[in-house]
């Protein structure tokens, strides 16, 4: 556990400094650290007392003060939060089954058959209502359980991953219209629906940031990826 390398520093520092001051005796080292440091406080106790126990410095003791989450300081750390890594799980499911829309499309639209095209198209959103939506849901339904698996309990950290989860849809959207697209040679017109859809999200983050917080960004990408995957469709 990093918490170990983290009182050793802080040991090492503190003797430096009473030597420094010509003191033979440890007794009390104060840190400050914000709440949202990663760092686990009683772990971070256990292992300074492990370190000093048997030593000349035995009975130093080590006390933490932990700063309260400010308004600001949460909006700025919902973005380093890991529930990016969880939902890009689901997000996954939909860039496999786009990969494999490509080369059928493509080999319909070489024998110029409009139907098996339209065929392919509608078998790719089937595939991707029936499994991409639900384990959307899934995901949102046990955020709490899986965020708290994978990485120690965090309230904030477990609403951004339920809210992703939905917004993982549109993003997934996306990524098998995309994918159509490519599959129909129609890439410079995909480049044109994606230069829509990165301004529409530019004039749409500034003011979902300030009505959501940190939620915002997640919603103002999820909006323009689903005007994206209109535009594609029609």
């Amino acid at each position: 556990m990093h918490e170990m390398s983290i009182a050793q520093s802080i040991l090492d520092i503190a003797l430096e400094e009473i030597a420094k001051q010509g003191c033979d005796r440890l007794d009390l080292i104060r840190v400050e650290c914000g709440a949202l440091a990663g760092v686990v406080p009683d772990s971070l106790q256990f292992c300074f007392e492990a370190l000093v126990q048997g030593g000349p410095h035995a009975a130093a003791r080590l006390e933490l003060v932990i700063w309260a989450v400010s308004l600001s300081t949460t909006d700025l750390a919902l973005f380093a939060f890991n529930a990016n890594k969880l939902y890009m799980i689901v997000i996954s499911l939909a860039s496999a089954m786009a990969a494999t829309a490509i080369p059928l499309l493509s080999m319909a639209r070489a024998r110029g058959d409009v139907r098996s095209m339209r065929k392919q198209i509608e078998n790719g959103l089937m595939l991707f209502y029936f499994i991409m939506i639900p384990a959307a849901m899934g995901l949102a339904a046990v955020g709490q359980q899986v965020y708290t698996v994978f990485y120690r309990y965090n309230a904030a950290g477990v609403t951004i991953l339920e809210f992703a989860a939905f917004m993982s849809i549109p993003y997934g959207m996306y990524t098998v219209g995309a994918a159509m697209m490519q599959g129909l040679s129609e890439s410079k017109k995909m480049m044109t629906y994606l230069g829509i859809g990165v301004v529409l999200k530019l004039i749409l983050q500034v003011p979902a940031v300030i009505f959501l917080k940190g939620m915002g960004p997640l919603l103002a990408t999820g909006i323009a990826m689903l005007i994206v995957f209109y535009l594609i469709i029609h």
